[in-house]
């Protein structure tokens, strides 16, 4: 398609759209462990909607947040190098190479194909390492810790996808180009356009490149899970807030689910914050001696 908006060398029907990784990860043993997210205290008591039972968290699309942090998503540089992989073995002539295809809308931060947000929450395994942005701020954090069977459970019954982040570099590169031999001759490239066939699944690989593919350097450092949905910006929510329009997608969990929570970074500095916590925590719904972490150490 020209210039990504206009006239299409091949139709993209969006029935040729699919993701092939599973609704939730394998559910072997050493993947099913409980999953910690870390929400501002500010968010987690704006965010509800006075529903006992239940909290709200805002998804935010991967996209247009990596575009704001001046970051380029690590799985579309494995696809990239999955690409030339491919082309050196087959030894593809210099005007005939794809690996430089636009993954990208221009000026937007919109992948290519059918137009879908990528609206996801990260969850982490490990509870002792707390995440740069968390760390870094001068906001009153919450670390929650979910129970992965509740989760799991929750997610196949709302259409929702959980999945672990895959660290394997070399491994990564060479599945990418695996799917890239199978999908080559169903893309057109030139310097000035790009299309697919009707039969194209390249965007279920961009996706795949995306969602599941991460560093190697964070695979000790703090695993990651990543609860995804995937839907057409028509259909986000959106708000102005700090000079900017942010698109972000609303999505309520049962506070059975909560296994715990810890007020962020000491609770002796925020006595005010962590009082009228607990106080919260029982308007929704929740027991706080069994969830609140201080509250338990005290029993």
């Amino acid at each position: 398609m020209k210039s990504e908006e206009g006239s299409a060398k091949f139709f993209i029907p969006l029935s040729s759209f699919f993701i092939s990784f599973p609704i939730f990860a394998e559910s072997t043993t050493s993947l099913m462990q409980n999953l910690n997210f870390y929400i501002s205290l500010g968010d987690f008591a704006k965010n509800w909607k006075g529903e006992p039972g239940t909290f709200t968290i805002h998804l935010q699309d991967l996209c247009i947040r990596a575009a704001e942090r001046g970051e380029t998503i690590y799985g579309l540089k494995l696809l990239k190098e999955a690409f030339q992989l491919y082309e050196s073995h087959v030894d593809v002539k210099p005007g005939k190479r794809k690996a430089s295809i636009p993954f990208f809308r221009d000026n937007q931060a919109r992948l290519i194909g059918p137009e879908m947000g990528l609206f996801v929450q990260s969850l982490y395994e490990k509870q002792d390492i707390v995440p740069d942005y968390v760390a870094k701020s001068t906001e009153p954090w919450l670390r929650i810790t979910l129970d992965y069977a509740q989760l799991a459970d929750y997610c196949l019954s709302n259409d929702l996808y959980l999945i672990r982040c895959k660290y394997n570099r070399d491994k990564n590169i060479q599945v990418l180009a695996e799917r890239v031999a199978m999908e080559y001759d169903n893309i057109y490239y030139t310097k000035n356009e790009v299309g697919f066939k009707p039969e194209s699944r390249f965007f279920s690989i961009l996706y795949n490149a995306i969602l599941e593919m991460e560093n190697p350097r964070y695979a000790t450092k703090n695993p990651e899970w990543r609860l995804i949905i995937l839907l057409p910006p028509e259909e986000a929510e959106y708000k102005y807030e700090n000079g900017k329009l942010q698109s972000y997608l609303e999505l309520d969990l049962p506070t059975t689910s909560i296994l715990d929570i810890q007020l962020l970074p000491d609770i002796h500095t925020q006595i005010g914050n962590y009082t009228n916590l607990v106080g919260l925590l029982k308007k929704m719904g929740v027991k706080a001696e069994e969830v609140v972490k201080e509250m338990k150490e005290e029993e």
